[in-house]
């Protein structure tokens, strides 16, 4: 695979999940990357993400479009949930348990950064994904 050092959406394949679609922008299989993961995802209204977490691994979560409900379940066990609106960041320090719901009438855009690569390929394992091969492929 040769690298890609500007990588375009049609670049690379989307991931369709029951909540919405997903692009890994920057991942070992696109950029050659073995340090980070960055992608877009969108959630449609009325849909978002069970809550999760990603052990021993840092993750940023920016907001473009949309409004979306954030669940955070913090150290000392308690939850917080707040709404989030396009400008916004989440910070999720390693193992912090979270959720993305989109409460609202509109698609919600995010992108998410993960501090390592590996874990976005979880994604392509969930038996409800369906992977739509890059416009642009090889």
């Amino acid at each position: 695979m040769s690298k890609k050092y500007i990588v375009t959406p049609d670049d690379v394949e989307t991931l369709t999940l029951p909540w919405g679609v997903f692009q890994w922008l920057n991942a070992p299989n696109v950029t050659g990357t073995n340090k980070m993961a960055t992608g877009v995802g969108t959630i449609e209204p009325g849909q978002g993400h069970s809550s999760h977490n990603h052990p021993g691994l840092e993750e940023i979560l920016y907001f473009m479009e949309g409004e979306a409900e954030q669940t955070v379940k913090l150290p000392d066990g308690t939850i917080e949930v707040k709404t989030v609106r396009a400008g916004d960041l989440v910070s999720l320090p390693p193992d912090v348990f979270h959720s993305t719901m989109n409460k609202g009438n509109s698609t919600v855009k995010f992108l998410a950064i993960y501090e390592f690569s590996g874990p976005e390929q979880g994604m392509r394992a969930d038996p409800e994904c369906t992977i739509t091969p890059a416009k642009n492929a090889p």
